[in-house]
């Protein structure tokens, strides 16, 4: 090894922080209800929680208890209703995708007009922050986005990274920007407000999208997506990783069952669990999950390597780690807390091959994992 520089080069970058200590989501509520045909969707105001069922075609007020109060709606004023929204004044907006329209009612059902028209076959309607309302119009290929007096100000043409144009089955905004779900592609579209198509966001093949029937867009990043062909709720942290998976196709507790809508009110997620005939809330851990990431890694000497993290919470000391590397515990020759920073000597026999760190670190109990490869190559 004598006269000659060996260089660190990144090949590969996975999971760099795969523990969630605690879940995201946690189920608190199921409200069930003799008379649901085919619950699609909620919404919840301040002091009740709405249901609208596409068979019966009723709107089902609960009180936060779970308790039947009224019903209103019905045949004679929907043909398809899809999905159904509040804006957080006692209104609520129901998406009718054969009258091609949206019409208003009060809390207890008096109707009070007509507040979107000129769709073609609607398939969602979401309200997002700054009280914006948006429409996946899925005949028209757009997300319309309308002000919270429902005067419209954007037009998003659903095209893809490939100039493809897809029918939107879900949509939501956040923080300026627009989520559309493709069916086709499997993915979830991120668009600025002014319809310029930013990146998608898709799971691994493993866990892959089945048709996205719901998008909740969160103020730390995180994003929850409802798989309504997996029968799964899929949480993603803010960088687009897969955290947390809810559901499976089963009528327990914990199942779903081709769930049709999500909604967020507070810090809670309501999800139409459609063919198990039921409502149920979840509480959103708004406590972000504690993290360790490889940030770096230098060679100052060979075969010397400084490894330095980055952690989501003060109290991370390196000294504490345990490092692998290919499976093999590694020994640990030096920390510095400062710069929170390990060392330790690289075997010479794995120069220009990919390995794999790995390591856990214990936080109040429990282990969080770390992963990188890399490969050292030599000149």
């Amino acid at each position: 090894m004598k006269n000659r520089t060996i260089v660190f080069t990144i090949v590969l970058l996975i999971l760099n922080s795969i523990i969630v200590f605690s879940d995201f989501l946690n189920l608190k509520t199921i409200i069930k209800y003799d008379g649901f045909k085919y619950p699609i969707a909620t919404t919840r105001t301040m002091d009740n929680i709405f249901a609208l069922d596409m068979k019966t075609k009723y709107i089902y007020r609960f009180s936060l208890d779970g308790s039947l109060e009224m019903k209103f709606g019905g045949p004679d004023s929907f043909k398809l209703p899809v999905d159904i929204e509040s804006d957080g004044l006692n209104n609520i907006y129901v998406l009718d995708s054969h009258n091609n329209d949206v019409k208003k009612f009060d809390v207890n059902g008096m109707f009070k007009g007509i507040s979107a028209q000129d769709l073609y076959y609607p398939s969602d309607i979401y309200r997002g922050d700054q009280g914006r309302f948006y429409i996946a119009d899925y005949g028209k290929q757009k997300v319309k986005v309308y002000d919270s007096f429902f005067n419209l100000e954007e037009e998003i043409d659903c095209i893809d990274e490939n100039d493809k144009k897809y029918n939107p089955t879900a949509c939501a905004g956040s923080d300026n920007k627009v989520y559309i779900s493709d069916w086709d592609s499997n993915k979830i579209n991120v668009y600025s407000i002014k319809g310029v198509f930013i990146e998608s966001i898709a799971p691994d093949e493993k866990n892959s999208f089945y048709k996205v029937e719901g998008i909740i867009p969160h103020p730390d990043g995180y994003l929850t997506a409802l798989d309504w062909g997996n029968s799964q709720i899929k949480v993603f942290d803010e960088k687009h990783k897969l955290v947390e998976i809810k559901g499976g196709f089963s009528r327990s507790n914990d199942g779903l069952k081709y769930p049709s809508d999500i909604k967020k009110y507070d810090e809670t997620i309501i999800v139409t669990d459609s063919l198990n005939k039921r409502i149920k809330l979840y509480s959103i851990n708004v406590n972000p999950a504690p993290r360790i990431n490889i940030t770096n890694i230098r060679v100052p000497v060979f075969p010397i390597l400084d490894i330095f993290f980055k952690a989501n919470f003060d109290s991370f000391d390196p000294a504490s780690i345990e490092l692998y590397l290919n499976g093999n515990l590694m020994k640990i020759k030096e920390t510095d807390e400062r710069e929170r920073r390990v060392r330790v000597d690289f075997p010479k026999e794995l120069v220009n091959r990919q390995v794999d760190f790995y390591g856990y670190y214990n936080y109040n109990g429990k282990k969080i994992l770390f992963e990188k490869k890399i490969k050292l190559e030599e000149y």
